[in-house]
């Protein structure tokens, strides 16, 4: 028999938010490709975007921009696909701050620290394995 508070939590466990609307999805999809457009054009083109945005020339800023841009449209996508929240932050962290990282030796010629690519590789690593502790402590919450 299995006790009553037991019985609560496998059902608290079994209830999923629901899912959001068509509308506030369409939104997300047209935000995430906004930002997720804007960053891939920071990246193979930022004189382009640097230009129309009145941003400096910098490549590297740009690059920043793109870093950055990259990330929240990937927290975006990413949160019509998870419901958590923290999984869904840390995620798009990563994936911001790995594009940060891979940017720093293409751009070392511009300034910066010889070692910050480093850094941002350390703490995307860092990252990377909050991560993994998450979903694999979640996935053993359910699975019990």
């Amino acid at each position: 028999m299995i006790p009553s508070n037991a019985k609560a939590s496998i059902s608290a466990l079994d209830q999923r938010p629901e899912r959001p609307g068509i509308f506030v999805i369409a939104v997300f999809v047209l935000l995430a490709s906004f930002m997720m457009l804007a960053g891939l054009l920071c990246l193979v083109a930022p004189v382009s975007f640097a230009r129309p945005a009145g941003y400096p020339l910098s490549g590297h800023f740009v690059h920043d921009a793109e870093a950055f841009q990259l990330g929240i449209g990937a927290t975006l996508v990413l949160s019509l696909f998870c419901r958590d929240g923290l999984v869904v932050a840390l995620a798009g962290y990563l994936v911001g701050n790995t594009a940060h990282m891979a940017d720093h030796p293409i751009d070392q010629a511009l300034g910066g620290q010889h070692w910050d690519a480093w850094l941002l590789g350390a703490v995307s690593a860092l990252t990377g394995a909050a991560l993994i502790a998450e979903v694999r402590r979640k996935s053993r919450r359910l699975s019990s």
